[in-house]
């Protein structure tokens, strides 16, 4: 009867040893992360980052919009690499190295674009961080609208314009709250609506 009892509580006490197990999280895909840093320049911007795909405003981005970063991989696992959300959209990868050393890592663009400006993104992974644009174009409501000017310098007149575009450009910005490309009267000019 005593040895039953030992018995018993050696076994309740392996029981109580087995179930204090540490409890791994699977939620974000993150059981062996990897380590490394972004490959960045002196200026913080990332080295041999390419990015696909055009950037309109009030249109949602597709599979073609994406940027490729460099990443120096010191220990292989899984990461998770993201922006920040900038004017309505931002990039993200989740995913596993499965080898050291250089590798590109596509990041997929997520969102809407909301207003025609240029975008600073900041991308992150691990403790290193990396800076690229993306430049947002006029969407449906714009695009580019090209004038045939007439005339001599500082004596142009738009043939068939809706806005008044003058042969300088900070007169079309005071005009038409635009953006625009300067040329020489006779020639085409670049006019964008940005309302």
């Amino acid at each position: 009867m005593k040895a039953h009892k030992s018995l018993l509580w050696l076994l309740l006490l392996t029981a109580f040893i087995m179930s204090c197990k540490k409890e791994y999280s699977y939620e974000k895909g993150i059981f062996n992360p990897s380590s490394g840093s972004l490959q960045s320049g002196t200026t913080g911007d990332c080295l041999g980052s390419v990015v696909g795909g055009t950037y309109k405003a009030d249109i949602s981005l597709a599979d073609s919009n994406y940027v490729d970063v460099k990443v120096d991989v010191i220990t292989a696992g899984s990461y998770t690499i993201s922006t920040d959300t900038i004017n309505g959209f931002y990039f993200s990868a989740v995913g596993s190295f499965t080898a050291t050393g250089e590798n590109t890592v596509r990041l997929q663009g997520n969102g809407k674009p909301q207003t025609v400006e240029m975008n600073i993104f900041t991308v992150t992974y691990d403790s290193s961080l990396c800076t690229f644009s993306v430049t947002t174009l006029p969407g449906s409501n714009g695009g580019t609208a090209v004038y045939a000017l007439q005339g001599s310098p500082n004596n142009c007149n738009p043939v068939n314009a809706r806005y008044i575009c003058c042969w300088y450009c900070y007169q079309f910005f005071k005009y038409s709250h635009g953006k625009c490309r300067r040329n020489h009267c006779g020639h085409i000019f670049h006019c964008y609506n940005s309302r």
